[in-house]
């Protein structure tokens, strides 16, 4: 196994520099040994920071490879759809990319199962390829104050689809 896709939901970026800061170490820490790719697609709020369009934050040092897109957001209802349609897109272009440049990877690692589970469920169905998950998120717990129990259905049923077709459920 050459190649690993590491999608994340959380990572240090401009906008979060601590988010998910643990991930970028164990990142750091694994890429001494396999070459790693990772991406994080994250959005910024356009009314705090003046940018139009989405651009990227690529970082290479040694076995690590980092791909970090921003792509901007307003903050209002319907710029929720159009927030989850540009995540989606952004991921779509990139995969595009690797399979363009025949860079697919042999597996995707998941950090934290929504959203970025989501495209690595994609792959799996286009592509035949695995992923394992590594979940995080303290929400599984009904008492925690952002409850998977408290969110919509259809984002319970979304994230029982990406653990269930995950090869693996690292925890």
């Amino acid at each position: 196994m050459n190649k690993i896709l590491w999608l994340t939901s959380w990572y240090p970026n401009t906008m979060e520099p601590f988010s998910g800061d643990f991930i970028k170490r164990q990142a750091e820490a694994v890429s001494t040994f396999v070459p790693l790719k990772i991406l994080y697609v994250g959005k910024f709020d356009q009314r705090s920071i003046p940018v139009k369009a989405a651009y990227p934050d690529n970082y290479k040092f040694q076995n690590l490879d980092e791909h970090i897109i921003y792509y901007p957001s307003t903050g209002t209802f319907f710029s929720k759809l159009q927030s989850l349609f540009a995540f989606l897109n952004h991921h779509f272009k990139f995969i595009k990319q690797l399979r363009k440049t025949n860079e697919l990877p042999d597996l995707v690692h998941v950090h934290v199962a929504m959203k970025s589970g989501l495209i690595a469920l994609y792959i799996k169905w286009k592509y035949k390829i695995p992923y394992v998950l590594t979940e995080h998120w303290s929400g599984y717990y009904a008492i925690s104050k952002d409850s998977l129990f408290k969110k919509s259905y259809l984002t319970r049923y979304l994230t029982r689809l990406i653990i269930k077709n995950a090869s693996r459920l690292l925890r």
